[in-house]
C-alpha cells in the first residue's frame, strides 16, 4: 500500500468518525461536518485546521491523475503518519486511567509536618493533597515546607501540623477532578484553559467518577504535562 492509499484509507476512517460524532447520516460537505464535529469534540477542535487541509489533499489525490490513472499527488511520509495519528486519537478512547492511575498518597490536616516531609522526600513528591477526613482542603507543597523550616530556625515556633502550613486555595489556584474514564485530552484542555484565564492548576485528581469526595486513584501535576503532550 503506497502513501496515497494509506492516506485515503485513513481519511475515510476519520470521515466515518466525524459522522458518528455529529450524528449525521446524510451527505454533508466535509467542511460543514468538520465545523460541527469541532464544536462537539475536543480532539477534532485541536486538529480542525489540519483536517481541513487534509480534505483538500484528499480531493487532489482523487481527482489529479496522469493519463494512465496513476496518482500524481503522493503524500509525504510525515503527512501520512500525522493523519494516522489523528485517526488513532479519534477512533480509540484514551482515558486518563491509561496514563495516570497510581497509588495517591495523601495527608490529613492533623498530620505532623515532619512526617509529611519525610514521605515527600522518600517518594520525590513536590505536592501532596491534604484532606480533612474525606474532604480535600488544599495542597501541601515542598515550597511551603521549606518556608516553614526557615521560620522554625528563625522564630523557633512550634508549627507541627499540616493545617498550619497548607496552602490556602485562592480564586486563581484550582484543584480539578476527572473521572478515570474521561479523555486524557481533558488534561491538556484544563491546563490550556486555565492559562488563558490566568489560573494556576495545583493538581488534577482522578477519582472513580470525578467526585471530589471520592478517594483519589491518580494525580496529574505540571511535571506530567510533557508526557501527555508528547502523545497528543
Amino acid at each position: 500500500m503506497d502513501n496515497a492509499q494509506r492516506f485515503l484509507s485513513t481519511f475515510a476512517q476519520i470521515e466515518k468518525q466525524l459522522k458518528l460524532i455529529t450524528g449525521n447520516s446524510r451527505y454533508t460537505k466535509f467542511y460543514l461536518m468538520l465545523e460541527e464535529a469541532a464544536r462537539r469534540n475536543k480532539i477534532v477542535s485541536r486538529y480542525e485546521i489540519e483536517l481541513q487541509e487534509y480534505s483538500e489533499l484528499r480531493n487532489a489525490i482523487v481527482h489529479q491523475r496522469d493519463g494512465e490513472g496513476k496518482v500524481i499527488a503522493q503524500p509525504t511520509d510525515e503527512t501520512v503518519e500525522t493523519i494516522e495519528h489523528i485517526a488513532e486519537l479519534l477512533c480509540n478512547h484514551n482515558p486518563v486511567s491509561k496514563f495516570f492511575l497510581k497509588h495517591v498518597i495523601t495527608c490529613q490536616l492533623e498530620d505532623k509536618i515532619l512526617d509529611v516531609q519525610k514521605i515527600m522526600n522518600d517518594y520525590d513528591f513536590s505536592k501532596m493533597p491534604v484532606y480533612d477526613k474525606n474532604n480535600i482542603v488544599g495542597i501541601v507543597t515542598i515550597e511551603a515546607i521549606a518556608k516553614w523550616a526557615c521560620n522554625e530556625l528563625k522564630n523557633k515556633t512550634d508549627l507541627t501540623q499540616v493545617k498550619d502550613i497548607v496552602d490556602d486555595v485562592n480564586e486563581n489556584e484550582k484543584i480539578y477532578f476527572l473521572s478515570k474514564n474521561e479523555s486524557a485530552y481533558d488534561v491538556i484542555k484544563i491546563y490550556t484553559d486555565s492559562m488563558k484565564k490566568g489560573n494556576k492548576v495545583l493538581a488534577i485528581l482522578i477519582t472513580e467518577d470525578g467526585i471530589k469526595t471520592q478517594k483519589p486513584i491518580g494525580i496529574v501535576t505540571l511535571k506530567d504535562l510533557p508526557r501527555i503532550l508528547e502523545y497528543f
